[in-house]
């Protein structure tokens, strides 16, 4: 997966680890875009790129936004993960 930030965000990462989000479209959580470019439309901060190999365990698929899912309605649910279908690229 690739995660696209600010250089002073990424420099955090690197030093410490990669934290979930607080908030976005599909709720608390950290935030992969499956190829490079993806990134350019849903990335706040630009200016450096992760790449990682991502384990996502059970994954949820959807295809609506969806702002309340929290990792606790995930594991009630029996996933790990969100995988987000955007309707623009389906």
């Amino acid at each position: 997966g690739y995660h696209q930030t600010s250089i002073e965000s990424m420099i955090s990462i690197v030093r410490s680890q990669l934290k979930p989000s607080n908030q976005g479209m599909l709720g608390q959580g950290i935030y992969f875009a499956n190829n490079f470019l993806a990134t350019e439309n849903k990335a706040n901060y630009r200016g450096a790129i992760l790449c990682a190999k991502i384990r996502m365990g059970k994954i949820k698929f959807i295809r609506n936004i969806d702002n309340s899912i929290t990792k606790e309605s995930l594991k009630k649910e029996g996933f790990n993960s969100v995988y987000f279908t955007h309707p623009k690229y389906s």
